[in-house]
Parts: structure tokens; sequence; C-alpha cells
């Protein structure tokens, strides 16, 4: 079974969400429903601040804009979220 670990993260004392350590090289943020609520973050992504417009589309601009390679940032993105719905599920 994995090792699992959790941190509660907390912005100006306000809690924010959890920061879980899954295994020994892999850590997952999640926001609080209370946090995200209003849909925007303080910074873009790469077109929007919008939680609710962050795609792959969104993912992939970001990931040109970085010079680093789609598949590769794709990948990463859909492995991370199954490893966080089958750690929280």
């Amino acid at each position: 079974m994995t090792d699992v670990h959790v941190l509660d993260v907390l912005l100006y004392g306000n809690p924010i969400g959890t920061l879980t350590r899954v295994g020994d090289d892999r850590a997952l943020f999640a926001c609080n429903d209370s946090y995200i609520e209003d849909n925007e973050a303080a910074l873009k992504f790469s077109r929007t601040k919008r939680f609710d417009r962050y795609s792959e589309n969104e993912l992939s601009h970001l990931a040109a804009k970085a010079l680093l390679p789609e598949k590769l940032v794709l990948d990463t993105a859909r492995e991370t979220v199954a490893l966080l719905y089958r750690h929280w599920n």
C-alpha cells in the first residue's frame, strides 16, 4: 500500500487546500471548495485566470509558451488527475 501523508495549507491563517504526499516522489495539491468559489486565480495560467476555463487546450497553450513537449505536459496532467481521484475516492 502507498504511504500517504496529508498537510493542510494555510494562506494568512485561512485554510486554502491540502497537500498530499503520495509515495516518495509525488505530491498533489487540491484547493478547498471555499477557496475556489470565485473561480479566479491571482495570476493567469496562460490566457485566463478562471479555473473553470483551465482545460487541456489551455494547458497545451501553456506548454507551447514554456517550450515544453505538449504530450509530456498533457500526459503528466492526466496522470496527476488520475492519481488525485484514485487517492481521494
